[in-house]
């Protein structure tokens, strides 16, 4: 594989204000362009104002992460044609790719002098970007093993892409239930939450940089094709 994108989009911030308790979060870090987009605020459950028990609520309304799959279509009778079919329809420069999000969302409550965490919860959306290899009568039973070898290493390579978003998000729930659950305003403790999931999600993203540059961008696992497998003899009448 040639490498794994990984882009940035600005910040995005939403917050609701109520009578005694404020919700917010944030969605990073990108996306990409597709028909198949889903917000990520549609993922976001409706808010619970039932009275709460002892202590935040941490990631109690979190769900399962989102994952959306894209496609392109490549072709070729041989791997030589196949690669050049990659080099000349991969989408961003790349044979595949994955982008995640991590949102986070929070209810505060006041309380004399003080503002407390009620809740606190975050939503991971992934999409892979992968090839897919259309079928021709003409390809050879090597080349087919050898295209669902590499496809099956390009998916192992890009899921623990995917895995980092969904680590970021568990280390962001664990890190706030243990200090930032009280602070002297809303504004202040809000802010804190902010700053210390955003840190989280740098040190995810230097994390996994390392990882494309241990793994080469995959190929030490396995994602990688070295051409040369060629087609089978053209097939007999009536053979498919």
């Amino acid at each position: 594989m040639r490498g794994t994108l990984r882009s940035t989009i600005p910040l995005l911030t939403v917050l609701l204000a109520g009578a005694c308790s404020t919700v917010g979060g944030e969605a990073t870090p990108g996306s990409v362009s597709s028909s198949l987009a889903v917000p990520l605020g549609a993922s976001l459950p409706s808010i619970d104002e039932s009275p709460r028990g002892e202590g935040p609520l941490i990631g109690d309304a979190t769900g399962e992460p989102v994952f959306l799959h894209d496609y392109y279509e490549v072709e070729g009778d041989t791997l030589d044609d196949v690669l050049r079919s990659m080099e000349e329809r991969h989408p961003g420069g790349h044979n595949a790719y994955t982008t995640w999000h991590v949102g986070w969302k929070y209810e505060f409550v006041s309380r004399p002098l003080a503002c407390e965490l009620s809740s606190f919860w975050t939503v991971v959306q992934a999409r892979y970007t992968l090839p897919r290899l259309v079928r021709d009568p003409l390809q050879s039973p090597a080349l087919l093993e050898e295209w669902e070898r590499y496809v099956g290493a390009l998916r192992v390579h890009e899921e623990q892409h995917a895995a980092f978003g969904q680590e970021a998000a568990r280390e962001m729930e664990r890190l706030v239930a243990e200090r930032y659950t009280r602070g002297t305003n809303r504004e202040g403790l809000r802010a804190a939450i902010d700053q210390a999931c955003r840190t989280i999600l740098d040190e995810t993203r230097e994390r996994e940089r390392a990882y494309d540059e241990r793994t080469d961008h995959g190929r030490t696992q396995g994602a990688w094709l070295a051409g040369s497998i060629g087609r089978d003899s053209a097939p007999a009448a009536g053979e498919r």
